[in-house]
């Protein structure tokens, strides 16, 4: 299905200045036909630091008054792409690690992880995601949970925000009971979004080392495969049980907090 969709088309929406920005709503649940996620209350991009004026109003106008940002401090310093101010939408930092590490050594170890086996990379990757992704997790709920009249966007960095916005969107979306493969299919978006993007990415980490010495690796490093969030999510699965008791592990979210959530965010058909 992903494959047949143009970054023009829905759930694609366009905000002048940001990318890969999408409704991420309208699943039915799996066990329950007559209910799905409410549309337009959640939505995800890349950063936002090329955003315009034309792109504030758009914000606006779908009534966002939140962001999540899920980038550490040094991220946005390195790459130089901090948030301008978004008129009367808050920002709000929750990094999911407090600095990232930009040593040669350590990224050209990275690479060469996704070189060589992207599978277990991306799987290794997102493991440490999810071992970080609680402070952030629980307070995009909340806010589903206590504002539910206002949507909000999460994005982390690049141009596509995929990895990190990917896991948090796909923890919220099983924990309402959409199904893996809806839950795949949307990971699996980011690709799409990617394509306008894909030479600016290339030039901006053309910058390091790293990735100039092994393109292969920053290539694999980009994909976003609907099998590979099977695969998280099936290792999810073997160490939680589900996306509830992985929730209730990494936050201070209680099962009675889970239920208010589904009642703010799903509706009938």
């Amino acid at each position: 299905m992903a494959s047949l969709i143009v970054p023009l088309d829905p759930p694609f929406i366009q905000v002048d200045g940001v990318f890969n920005f999408r409704s991420v709503g309208g699943y039915f649940l799996s066990s329950n036909k007559t209910l799905h996620v409410k549309p337009n209350l959640l939505f995800r991009s890349g950063e936002l630091s090329g955003i315009s004026p034309t792109g504030i109003q758009a914000l606006s106008t779908l009534g966002v008054n939140t962001i999540f940002d899920l980038r550490s401090k040094n991220e946005t310093d390195k790459w130089k792409t901090h948030t301008p101010h978004l008129g009367d939408v808050k920002v709000v930092h929750v990094p999911t690690e407090q600095k990232v590490d930009f040593s040669n050594d350590y990224l050209d170890a990275f690479l060469q992880k996704f070189e060589t086996d992207e599978l277990n990379a991306f799987l290794d990757t997102y493991q440490e995601t999810l071992t970080n992704l609680g402070p952030a997790l629980e307070s995009a709920i909340r806010h589903l949970i206590q504002d539910p009249g206002h949507p909000f966007v999460v994005h982390c960095t690049g141009k596509v925000g995929k990895d990190r916005t990917g896991i948090l969107v796909a923890v919220i979306l099983l924990l309402l009971g959409v199904s893996e493969t809806e839950v795949a299919e949307d990971y699996a978006l980011s690709e799409i979004g990617l394509k306008p993007v894909y030479e600016m990415l290339t030039t901006r980490l053309a910058k390091v080392e790293a990735f100039r010495n092994n393109p292969v690796g920053a290539q694999n490093m980009g994909k976003s495969r609907a099998e590979t969030m099977l695969a998280v999510i099936k290792s999810m699965q073997d160490k939680y049980g589900d996306a509830e008791q992985y929730v209730l592990a990494h936050t201070s979210l209680t099962r009675d907090d889970i239920g208010a959530l589904r009642r703010s965010v799903l509706i009938e058909a």
